[in-house]
């Protein structure tokens, strides 16, 4: 009932990663080989000749390493499989269904979870796959990038398990899919709207408050995963097929350790979170917004606070 009820889910991941991954890929090498015949062609300097083919190469590290899109894309079904897995905590006839099954607590939980990260894993390290031919047959492919992009893989998806695990919290303490969404929301971006609002503040009061000042604020480490995560890949820079670089940090290799130490804390912080939430949780909360009572004058504060 598990994989026929979120098996739709696995497959628009397939395809979601498919179209950014293999095909956007596959539409920009052909274009840059185009550009690249017409130069070789018309007997142009070897320079020209070289810039393209370097171009090409980091076509497909940035398309199968840290790319810019990928944690938007994780994100997205970070969430989906969140809410989709366990749906059945929204429903009264799906809940005497699971729990009339005889399967303890803790097997029943991790079924559901697991099922979304290997489902994710599997998408993805497939479609990587496809990213690779796709290199050798346009001849784009450097083994320094195939090496890269399989650190680039394990990374990812532990940066999907943090954002999976962060969601499932929003589920945890919502009744319906509509709150778990915006819970998802809230959680995501929280962090990111303080930061902002605590940065306009300063720049309104404080006479002494720059511009360097907020590049500082905003190059703090971040807990929420999506944020954190979108804001190391966006600084990495690729050059001839493999990473040139990170901006703001002389190693990007001390820059990714620090990353995964950081997803790795908030992996298990939010799964731990979320599964002690998943056993606290009463059946009957189905019917509810908020799953947990004392959670409605929390919430309250915590949207007074960007908003007032």
């Amino acid at each position: 009932e598990n994989v026929r009820r979120r098996g739709w889910t696995f497959a628009l991941c397939f395809v979601g990663l498919f179209i950014q991954m293999p095909v956007v890929t596959w539409i920009e090498l052909s274009s840059e080989k185009s550009y690249l015949n017409s130069l070789i062609a018309q007997g142009a300097q070897a320079a020209l000749i070289d810039a393209s083919r370097m171009r090409m190469q980091s076509l497909v590290a940035r398309a199968a390493g840290f790319g810019a899109w990928y944690p938007i894309v994780a994100g997205c079904f970070a969430v989906l499989f969140a809410i989709q897995g366990f749906s059945f905590l929204y429903s009264r006839k799906k809940m005497d269904l699971y729990m009339s099954v005889p399967v303890s607590v803790p097997k029943r939980y991790a079924l559901v979870w697991g099922d979304g990260i290997f489902a994710f894993a599997v998408c993805y390290l497939a479609n990587l796959t496809l990213c690779w031919l796709g290199g050798f047959l346009f001849g784009a492919m450097t083994a320094e990038g195939m090496a890269q992009s399989m650190i680039a893989f394990f990374v990812n998806v532990l940066a999907f398990a943090a954002m999976y695990q962060l969601a499932l919290v929003a589920v945890m303490l919502t009744g319906n899919a509509l709150c778990a969404l915006l819970g998802c929301a809230v959680l995501f971006f929280y962090e990111g709207a303080l930061r902002l609002l605590l940065s306009g503040l300063k720049s309104a009061f404080f006479f002494s408050y720059c511009s360097a000042d907020r590049e500082r604020l905003m190059d703090m480490p971040w807990v929420t995963p999506a944020i954190g995560y979108q804001d190391f890949c966006s600084r990495i820079s690729y050059e001839g097929g493999s990473v040139a670089g990170i901006s703001g940090n002389s190693s990007w290799c001390g820059a990714l350790l620090g990353e995964v130490l950081l997803l790795i804390a908030a992996a298990g912080v939010f799964g731990l979170l979320a599964y002690l939430l998943f056993r606290r949780r009463k059946t009957e909360s189905y019917h509810q917004s908020l799953a947990f009572p004392w959670m409605k004058p929390v919430l309250e504060i915590l949207l007074v606070i960007p908003f007032a």
